[in-house]
């Protein structure tokens, strides 16, 4: 995002996973820029590509919570 808070499509993307098996505790405060909440115990997969990646988060269940792709930024030099 800018420094303003807007989002930015030039930005990084990042992905915040602490499903580390403890007691599982609710969101305190929620940034309104977040694309996606889950609250669950399970596993992050991550595929990487050249030029994409994709991401599946499956909960302890085996249900897909959340996934998506993306396509990567090229830095020019």
């Amino acid at each position: 995002m800018t420094a303003d808070g807007a989002v930015s499509e030039a930005g990084i993307r990042q992905f915040v996973v602490g499903t580390a098996g403890v007691k599982l505790r609710g969101i305190v405060t929620q940034h309104p820029q977040s694309e996606k909440v889950v609250v669950a115990h399970g596993v992050v997969r991550f595929d990487l590509f050249a030029d994409h990646y994709d991401w599946t988060f499956t909960d302890e269940f085996g249900a897909v919570r959340d996934q998506g792709t993306q396509v990567c930024h090229r830095i020019l030099a």
